[in-house]
């Protein structure tokens, strides 16, 4: 089994983990290009759900997007000891035991789960997912290789997306009115992630 030890360093080597080696791509996106952009657009999804749950005070509030960021950008980290693995390998290589997720991510994980509590944890997960999947939703879309697996690839992290959609919607639902507020999330990722900037 692949345990990878946590430091300021190993995060910062991302810089030099290439991702998309199943897609031929114009350009390369490293792996710490896509955890940051992954941290601003699940930062984004988590603030508009908490401004929408009542009773988050200030300080869990600050605390729960703290946490985001963190574990946004650290989603991935431990690609720097095994290189870029696509979402299908890397789920059967977790259930295998081949791999375990980075050990900062698992332990802080732990500790954030016990203070804001699994329900609102839950919904920072599956934030940081939606998240993951629309960034690369995203550069394939601008950077690929027009081809038939280019094609594959993006009907398959759309269905992806789509099933993050509704699991975000029952995550929300313990907490407050989930199918218009998950619309609204969607609709801002189409407007601010989607669109190209002015």
């Amino acid at each position: 089994m692949i345990t990878t030890p946590s430091s300021l360093g190993s995060y910062l080597a991302q810089e030099r983990v290439k991702r998309w080696h199943i897609v031929a791509m114009t350009r390369e996106q490293t792996l710490l290009e896509h955890a940051a952009a992954v941290t601003f657009i699940a930062s984004a999804i988590v603030e508009k759900i908490m401004a929408a749950i009542p009773g988050i005070s200030g300080g869990n509030r600050i605390y729960t997007s703290y946490a985001t960021m963190k574990l946004a950008m650290t989603h991935d980290a431990q690609e720097v000891f095994i290189g870029d693995v696509p979402s299908a390998a890397r789920k059967r290589f977790i259930r295998d035991e081949l791999l375990v997720k980075d050990l900062f991510y698992t332990q802080y994980a732990t500790i954030i789960a016990r203070k804001i509590g699994g329900g609102l944890f839950s919904i920072i997960e599956t934030s940081i997912k939606i998240a993951d999947i629309v960034d690369a939703i995203r550069f394939c879309e601008k950077y690929g290789v027009n081809s038939p697996h280019k094609d594959r690839v993006l009907d398959g992290l759309k269905k992806s997306l789509h099933e993050q959609r509704e699991e975000l919607k029952a995550r929300i639902s313990v907490k407050t009115e989930s199918g218009q507020l998950v619309s609204e999330i969607f609709d801002m990722l189409h407007e601010e992630v989607f669109k190209e900037p002015v």
